[in-house]
């Protein structure tokens, strides 16, 4: 009667096969949807570049370029800031007789 525990083992094999089979199917759908969203997040970004006049390939040097406009006016805000400022001339009292 070993056959019969064979048939089982067979059968036992088939089904996990069958269920990799479905977690396959699944597992590709799932990507197959992601990619498709993030090929429209994708789109979406170039759009809103062309938008800015930056292309695609100019992007990490548009980004340098920017950030270095921010350190400058850091710079010229915090010297503006730490700089003497003009001594302000007191409020003279108004006499008056009348």
């Amino acid at each position: 009667m070993m056959n019969g525990g064979q048939n089982q083992d067979v059968l036992t094999r088939l089904n996990s096969l069958k269920t990799q089979i479905e977690q396959g199917k699944n597992e590709k759908a799932r990507a197959e949807a992601n990619k498709e969203t993030y090929e429209k997040q994708k789109q979406e970004i170039i759009a809103q570049l062309a938008e800015l006049q930056v292309a695609p390939e100019n992007l990490d040097a548009e980004i340098v370029r920017l950030d270095a406009e921010i350190q400058q006016g850091l710079a010229k805000a915090e010297q503006l800031l730490n700089s003497p400022q003009p001594a302000q001339q007191p409020a003279q009292a108004v006499t008056g007789g009348v």
